[in-house]
């Protein structure tokens, strides 16, 4: 009798089940902050089922990318003037995660002239799709953006673009 009282009493130290903390609701938005050396973007997403987010963004400046255009000498740079991007977001591991969305964007770019070693700068801009995955820790990921899609300046043309590394800030709520 005695080993149950005292097996009783050092079972009710702990807490019953109504009386533990509740847990906390799932956070179901983002805001991140991605950026490059001389680019910043915002985006929002709100999760829409266990481990996938929807959202949009928008973003401006000069990213670092290599681009590959149908038509186009290598070596000529371009600079992203501003972009709006739609994404659905999903996480695969704790680590691992990827944005894959659509994208328009205005650029300006370089272009030779007739040959010659000068060149001017032309106006164009991008419509395509991008795949952008991403190593995760709790408030910070880094990793590429690979983009394809219609490049224009003057004419259409298919092309890929890569940024070889973005870090994106995140906040949830």
């Amino acid at each position: 009798m005695f080993a149950s009282l005292l097996l009783l009493s050092l079972d009710a130290r702990h807490q019953l089940g109504a009386q533990e903390p509740a847990l906390e609701p799932p956070l179901r938005n983002q805001v991140t902050l991605d950026a490059s050396i001389l680019a910043a973007g915002f985006t929002y997403a709100r999760a829409t089922s266990a481990g996938n987010l929807v959202g949009a963004g928008a973003g401006a400046g000069t990213e670092f990318n290599i681009r590959m255009v149908h038509g186009e000498k290598w070596g000529q740079t371009s600079a992203e003037l501003a972009h709006v991007e739609m994404f659905t977001r999903r996480k695969m591991t704790s680590r691992w995660q990827y944005d894959v969305g659509v994208m328009a964007a205005a650029d300006i770019h370089s272009q030779s002239v007739h040959g010659q070693s000068g060149s001017e700068q032309e106006f164009g801009g991008f419509f395509g799709g991008y795949i952008a995955p991403m190593w995760a820790w709790d408030a910070l990921s880094v990793g590429p953006r690979i983009q394809t899609g219609a490049y224009w300046a003057p004419h259409p043309a298919f092309g890929v673009g890569i940024t070889p590394l973005t870090a994106r800030f995140l906040f949830k709520f």
